[in-house]
């Protein structure tokens, strides 16, 4: 695919956030991490993420801007997560909570870029969340938190 965007995607897969974490590259694992971040940026929170709904956003984005505002945002954030310490990181085990903090870290990267405190807030925060996420999934049917088991 001719594509500006699929290439920024193809580009950003080689970031170093994403080789500090438990999550495997296998079958283009980081390329549909950003695929499907880039498209809530570029589509909103409610795009559609299944193959031929990113397609058509890869398909869309052939005059794509690797300077554009979505970029930006994109490459701070993942920064931002590669700032955090390797025990924070070492949560990050699976593509959807990869995908999850990444959309959520690009929502508010404006009013996090350049803090260390924030930095470390949103570090302490994913700890926090995808360790009671963690303890939820383990108590399986005793499970009782609903924003955990709706997440």
């Amino acid at each position: 695919m001719d594509s500006r965007l699929r290439d920024f995607i193809k580009e950003t897969t080689k970031h170093k956030f994403l080789s500090s974490i438990p999550v495997s590259d296998r079958r283009y694992g980081y390329f549909d991490i950003l695929c499907k971040v880039m498209a809530i940026e570029i589509e909103g929170i409610d795009a559609g993420l299944r193959f031929d709904e990113l397609k058509a956003v890869l398909e869309s984005g052939k005059n794509f801007s690797s300077k554009s505002r979505s970029a930006q945002r994109i490459r701070s954030s993942l920064d931002i997560l590669d700032a955090l310490s390797p025990p924070q990181k070492d949560r990050f085990r699976n593509r959807t909570v990869v995908q999850s903090a990444l959309t959520l870290t690009c929502r508010l990267v404006d009013s996090i870029k350049g803090s260390p405190s924030a930095i470390a807030r949103l570090g302490t925060f994913f700890l926090q969340f995808l360790s009671e996420l963690n303890r939820q999934i383990e108590l399986g049917n005793r499970a009782i938190d609903k924003d955990y088991l709706e997440f």
